[in-house]
């Protein structure tokens, strides 16, 4: 199980430009992971302080070789405008 808080600020160099407010998001999933495979299967729901929904998700990632990780994911499934993504990144632990 995991429980994540993030805040993001946008700053501007440019004194003239209206200012960004903070915003807050929770992400909690319940993860699986498949040691042998190197596969992690995850649902779970995120929220953000700027959007009035809260948005469910299915992913699966897939360890390649070394940290090289390809992840695809389902967001809102079963809703009309769902969302679908692949990413591939590194994954490093020091």
């Amino acid at each position: 199980l995991q429980n994540s808080l993030s805040v993001t600020e946008t700053f501007s160099a440019s004194t003239a430009a209206p200012t960004t407010p903070q915003v807050w998001g929770n992400e909690k999933l319940a993860k699986f992971d498949i040691l042998p495979t190197g596969t992690t299967l995850a649902a779970g729901l995120a929220s953000t302080s700027t959007d009035p929904l809260t948005h469910n998700t299915l992913s699966a990632e897939q360890k390649l070789y070394g940290p090289l990780h390809v992840t695809t994911a389902v967001t809102d499934v079963g809703q009309t405008y769902s969302n679908k993504s692949i990413t591939a990144g590194f994954k490093l632990h020091w």
